[in-house]
């Protein structure tokens, strides 16, 4: 991490060619303040993914916009995910995949950013 809280690695450098790991942003029984203590201050386009603490056999999507969390829906129907109904998707690592090239503003405008930091993943702090 540098001095202003960017992680001294980026995605792209990171991962090259190969898939993420769900482990680095997928977390099962987050609480609230567990999710917004994980991503306080952490720079945009941090992110993770957790069940919904509401909608049984759905994710939520937590992603740091602008110095703020925002929440993002995630839909699993008909055994495909996605952030809009139909769902594109066949796993979660394929959003996710999509949405390190792709703006989350292709369905919210107010959420003008990329997945860029996995939550999880230790090489964000080392280098």
């Amino acid at each position: 991490m540098t001095d202003n809280g960017t992680p001294t690695a980026t995605l792209d450098e990171i991962q090259g060619s190969e898939e993420l790991e769900m482990d680095h942003y997928l977390r099962q029984g987050l609480t609230r303040d567990n999710y917004r203590q994980i991503l306080a201050n952490k720079p945009d386009g941090t992110f993770l993914i957790r069940p919904s603490i509401h909608k049984p056999g759905q994710y939520t999507l937590d992603i740091v916009v602008q110095d703020e969390i925002k929440k993002v829906s995630i839909h699993h129907v008909n055994m495909m995910y996605g952030l809009v109904v139909p769902t594109t998707f066949s796993t979660i690592t394929q959003l996710v995949e999509h949405y390190r090239r792709t703006s989350l503003r292709e369905h919210n405008r107010q959420l003008d950013t990329f997945l860029k930091y996995p939550a999880f993943d230790p090489r964000f702090n080392s280098r």
